[in-house]
């Protein structure tokens, strides 16, 4: 058993801005004196379009606080790198499902398998696992690759 100690409770801010009714939301923007009499000088100007969006912001789309509890500790071969490299690679996931492109595909292709390979080597650094034989690798991917077709 893992006696390491969880990480401390995390708060977490967001505004749940799909549920901002539009029409509402643009009556208010439109009766605001942002709009109705804008200030001409631009430093007014920015602060009166700060000031009138977060007030907006505030009342159709109020600010949620809420405290987050780990279940378990976090995976000691999980590191800040792995971290890092998963962000890039779903930058580059999105990228490629938005653009469809066979160079963003490729690029994303590549860099998953770059991702596959550092969770492997930290987990066998981390972990010290015995390398698995062939033929258990070639049985698991014939079954991801049925799992997939089906």
């Amino acid at each position: 058993m893992n006696s390491a100690p969880l990480p401390p409770p995390t708060l977490h801010s967001f505004r749940r801005l799909h549920s901002i009714d539009i029409g509402s939301f643009l009556t208010d923007l439109k009766s605001s004196q942002l709009i109705s009499d804008p200030p001409k000088a631009l430093g007014p100007l920015l602060s009166a379009y700060n000031t009138t969006l977060s007030s907006l912001l505030d009342k159709h789309a109020p600010i949620f606080n809420k405290l987050s509890r780990r279940q378990s500790p976090s995976n000691p071969w999980f590191t800040a790198t792995l971290r890092a490299f998963r962000s890039t690679l779903r930058h580059a996931e999105n990228i490629c499902k938005r653009t469809h492109s066979a160079a963003d595909w490729s690029s994303f292709k590549s860099l998953r398998n770059q991702y596959h390979k550092l969770i492997l080597s930290s987990k066998k650094r981390v972990l010290k696992f015995p390398p698995l034989p062939l033929t258990f690798i070639v049985a698991l991917t014939t079954l991801s690759h049925y799992r997939a077709s089906v």
